[in-house]
């Protein structure tokens, strides 16, 4: 189900019922199956290609309201996410203060939720995008970084908020720059997460 568009849901039911209703034994559909396959196909291969922070020419000024308001997209965002192309500050990567506080510890680079049960007591996960079915896991984690904004920045800040963890959002490069088993320090006060060794310890992956 989550390799199809939500109008896509009701055309396979419908397909399926259509199916049912012939003679011929069990329903077969051929059509949606091979479709998810190659849908699933083209994810997997993406995962080995990050995608930039951003695309195209960034605008000089940010003003619509939405962009601002709801993605904490702003001129100030997009300064920090260009050097992440190249050229930024050798270990220290800048994002927004989303909740306060400093913690240090090893790094849980995560790709998706489907991750979510490697990060062990003490480290501090990181991904590409969160949402709200990460909550449950943060209760046993000291701090949080990620590299974009997959929601709402209001919603993300609130709930780390709830747990007191410090967290960065809006790295850009966090999860290309940093690696699982790396000690970093997450300032949630500055929005900045340094990298302090370059090292990964022989047990992490």
């Amino acid at each position: 189900m989550f390799y199809l568009r939500r109008n896509e849901v009701t055309d396979v039911l419908w397909d399926l019922y259509q199916l049912m209703g012939r003679r011929g034994g069990r329903p077969r559909p051929s059509r949606w199956p091979a479709e998810v396959r190659r849908r699933r196909d083209i994810l997997r291969a993406l995962e080995g290609h990050p995608p930039p922070p951003a695309l195209g020419i960034p605008p000089e000024r940010i003003t619509e309201p939405f962009t601002i308001m709801l993605w904490g997209i702003t001129e100030d965002s997009i300064a920090q996410w260009l050097p992440a192309v190249g050229g930024a500050e050798p270990g220290v990567l800048t994002g927004m203060a989303a909740s306060p506080g400093v913690v240090e510890g090893p790094a849980r680079v995560i790709a998706s939720f489907a991750q979510i049960d490697q990060v062990r007591d003490g480290e501090i996960p990181g991904g590409q995008l969160t949402s709200p079915s990460w909550a449950a896991d943060l209760r046993k984690d000291p701090g949080h970084r990620d590299d974009h904004r997959a929601e709402s920045c209001r919603t993300r800040r609130d709930r780390v908020r709830e747990y007191g963890l410090p967290a960065v959002t809006g790295t850009a490069s966090g999860t290309t720059r940093i690696r699982t088993g790396q000690r970093i320090r997450v300032d949630g006060d500055t929005g900045k997460v340094t990298i302090l060794d370059d090292g990964v310890p022989a047990r992490q992956q």
